[in-house]
Parts: C-alpha cells; structure tokens; sequence
C-alpha cells in the first residue's frame, strides 16, 4: 500500500504545475511502452487550441470512420501534451463518445478509442477512479474475447495503465493480473508479450510481500519464457 500511494502522488501530485508536468511525461512514456502491437501514439505537434480539441470530440459521433478515426487520433496528440482542465470538464462526454467508438468502430478506430480512454485516466489521475470502475467489465471483455489481438493488445494496456493509476481498493488490479496470466500462453505472440510486459509493470503497484505470497512462481515462468517471446516477436 505503501508504495501505491508513493507512486500516485508523485504522478499527480498537483502542488505545482511544474511537478505535475513532469510526472506526466514520465507517464505518458510508459504509456507508448505498453502500446505493443498497436498504431502510432502521438503524431502532429500542431497545437489544436480549445475550439479544435471540442470539434474533434464533437467528430466522434460522425458516421464516417475515417472522420472519427482523425478525431481520435487528434485529441491522442492533444491529450499526450496532457490538457487537464479541458479533460476534466469533458469526462464524461469522452468516457461516452469513446465507448461509442468502441462499439460500433472498425479495427483501428478500436485500438485508437482505447489509447484515448487511457489517455484521459492518465490525465485525470486518481480522479479517474470512476472511469475505471465504469469500464472494467468491458475491457475484460476485450481481453478474454476480443477477434482481433491488436483490440486485446490496445485492452491490455488500457486496463493496466488504468489500475496503476486510479484502483484504490486493489482489487481490479489483481483481476487484470490474472487475465494477465492467462494470456502467458497465448497462441497469437503479440498478445503474449503484451500481456507479459504490462503484467510486470503492474506487479509494481503490488506490495513486496504480496509479490513473494502469491506471485513468486510466475516471475520466475515469466523470466524463463519472456526472452524467448520477445525473441520470437522481433525477429
């Protein structure tokens, strides 16, 4: 517990802009290193300015996918410059328009509705909590019974990131690491690694004692067949 609460107050400790802004780098970085598999993060330096940033939310509801899937990527690169007053006075609406997305989008416009959905926890911080809580029934879903592997790879890493952030109780926290687990052994070597990677991230959040009761047998399997996926994936 202890070093949960560490780890969120030096990523959202809002004391000042500056440690604040920091943190958000160092987070958003993570974020790029879970997105295995998936599209590009961030892309145009152009800054959209307020106006822009609610027309590409408003885009969302287009019917075209090619519109919505611009918009996405639009507030992506707006969101990882990391824009929290904007953020928090449109929360709910994301959290809308991008679960929206997710269900009626095609292969990519999924993976970018939930690099954003990730985006916005980050963002938010523990703020978000809610957001998880709202979500976590869906990206599991994801996770276990998505067609396409870069949809559980883009679940995977949204989950994660979100239950590092924002799960106060712990208890999603050990439900994403056991999906997790499962996925160890995955036909499909992208979402094994995947699953691997962020699994290792999220066991950070976890108490050392914990880690030793009851996940000590899986950092060794981890150690042993990690090298071989990454291996195989890269090459």
């Amino acid at each position: 517990m202890g070093k949960r609460s560490e780890r969120r107050q030096k990523l959202e400790s809002d004391s000042d802009d500056e440690s604040r802004s920091e943190s958000t780098v160092t987070i958003r970085s993570k974020f790029s290193e879970l997105n295995i598999g998936n599209s590009k993060v961030g892309g145009d330096d152009e800054d959209l300015g307020q106006d822009k940033l609610s027309e590409s939310l408003d885009n969302l509801l287009e019917k075209r996918g090619e519109t919505r899937e611009k918009a996405l990527q639009q507030l992506i690169d707006e969101l990882m410059k990391y824009n929290f007053e904007w953020v928090t006075s449109h929360r709910e609406t994301l959290s809308e328009y991008i679960k929206r997305c997710t269900q009626k989008g095609g292969q990519k416009e999924v993976v970018l509705s939930l690099q954003l959905l990730t985006l916005v926890c980050l963002t938010l911080g523990q703020e978000s909590n809610s957001i998880l809580k709202e979500w976590s029934e869906s990206l599991s879903t994801f996770i276990t019974k998505a067609k396409y592997p870069e949809h559980q790879c883009s679940a995977i890493a949204a989950y994660s990131m979100m239950c590092f952030i924002a799960d106060e109780e712990g208890i999603l926290t050990r439900s994403c690491l056991r999906m997790c687990q499962d996925l160890f052994s995955s036909i499909n070597s992208m979402v094994a690694v995947a699953a691997l990677t962020c699994w290792r991230f999220l066991l950070t959040s976890i108490p050392v004692s914990d880690v030793a009761k009851n996940y000590y047998l899986k950092l060794v399997y981890f150690i042993l067949i990690f090298n071989i996926l990454i291996f195989n994936y890269f090459i």
